[in-house]
């Protein structure tokens, strides 16, 4: 549902529709109808893109994190993929923005150049390895800094002023 977001998609379990998904290529609409409508104000869009590589996707700002790494879900040419190279480069763009043992919640989508890949390194296909390790980790970190620089990754702070009742 996530990966081909131009693909309508129901789920269904005895006989009760779990969700549905629009077809119309809306990503973010997808995410927030397979994970959680509540995410939405915390999602800021990332993306990059070099000449192998186009990096999409939604990164949370810093104030809304998670105890696991439960919601960082890679794709990588259509596929869900588990990469220790886009963990690191999660965490290296987050650095100083969080405290430990929380993580943000990222939804990426990188595009690459099947030759910049091995994909024969895992039975299921789910690990990958890139061929420019050190260029696809600063793509990944510079894309997510950039959605992390925008106004609205700034939690706002408002001042509440608390009025003395005067009596007369």
């Amino acid at each position: 549902a996530l990966a081909y977001d131009q693909c309508q998609i129901r789920f269904i379990c005895n006989g009760n529709t779990l969700f549905t998904t629009m077809g119309k290529g809306n990503r973010l609409q997808n995410i927030l109808t397979v994970y959680d409508r509540t995410i939405q104000d915390h999602l800021l869009p990332v993306e990059s893109e070099g000449e192998d590589y186009t990096l999409r996707g939604y990164v949370s700002k810093p104030s809304f994190t998670k105890t696991s790494r439960k919601y960082q879900i890679h794709f990588v040419n259509g596929r869900v993929i588990t990469s220790r190279l886009l963990d690191q480069a999660v965490e290296e763009a987050y650095r100083e923005k969080m405290f430990d043992g929380r993580f943000p919640v990222v939804f990426l989508f990188l595009d690459a150049e099947p030759g910049k890949l091995d994909v024969n390194i895992h039975p299921n296909k789910k690990e990958i390895r890139f061929e420019e390790e050190d260029r696809v980790r600063e793509l990944v970190a510079q894309a997510i800094r950039r959605g992390l620089d925008r106004p609205e990754s700034v939690p706002v702070i408002e001042k509440k002023i608390k009025q003395e009742k005067t009596f007369v």
